[in-house]
């Protein structure tokens, strides 16, 4: 179990005091995500001047020093367990327990029949349907419908599967996304505001 496995399944506890076991970052991932961050800031900062552009990466860079903390706890917040089963889940336990049940009865009633006759018994034939002994029917259709039905649950539980891992990206991009937001993208925006801020005011000042 993968949730279970990164520990996320803490009910009742702050999303903020829990922790993934997920690994910590290698020193590689970080040059990567550092890399990120810097690429996302000279898109951001493209135009402005040098001063500005070293003054927004140095924003970025101290922002982003508690990023992997902050992705960890996006990892916790995120949905990435459906919230019920698949509907015919419960359907299909019920069907296994159903075939199951008929394929031990049609195997207990036959293994009963050869006794008798073994201990020479006079035992009446086994009641037929289209010219089969019902107890080989049973015991047919129970092993034969236990195969077609984890088969098809088979394929049933990977389109779940399929579904669900979509659900849980999805989850985890928006959560990554506002730690993005949040951690880089609103501190950078603030500090090339102050350039604006600054070009409204020089042109003030020459108009005055």
């Amino acid at each position: 179990d993968p949730v279970a496995q990164l520990r996320l399944e803490r009910p009742g506890v702050d999303p903020r005091l829990v922790r993934s076991s997920l690994p910590s970052n290698d020193p590689v991932a970080r040059a990567r995500a550092n890399t990120a961050v810097m690429d996302y800031v000279d898109h951001a900062s493209a135009g402005a001047p040098q001063a500005w552009v070293h003054s927004a990466r140095a924003v970025a860079d101290r922002a982003s020093a508690a990023l992997t903390d902050h992705l960890d706890q996006a990892v916790t917040r995120a949905p990435l367990v459906p919230p019920r089963d698949p509907r015919w889940w419960g359907l299909f336990g019920v069907l296994q327990w159903v075939l199951f049940g008929v394929a031990v009865a049609g195997g207990l009633w036959l293994l009963a029949l050869a006794g008798l006759a073994y201990l020479q018994f006079h035992v009446a034939q086994a009641p037929r349907i289209e010219g089969f002994p019902v107890p080989t029917l049973l015991l047919v259709v129970g092993l034969l419908g236990g195969v077609v039905l984890a088969a098809l649950g088979r394929v049933l539980a990977r389109t779940s599967s399929r579904r669900a891992g979509r659900a849980a990206r999805d989850a985890l991009r928006v959560e990554v996304g506002i730690v993005a937001e949040q951690d880089v993208a609103a501190p950078v925006a603030a500090e090339l505001a102050t350039l604006e801020r600054f070009r409204a005011a020089l042109n003030t000042a020459r108009g005055s």
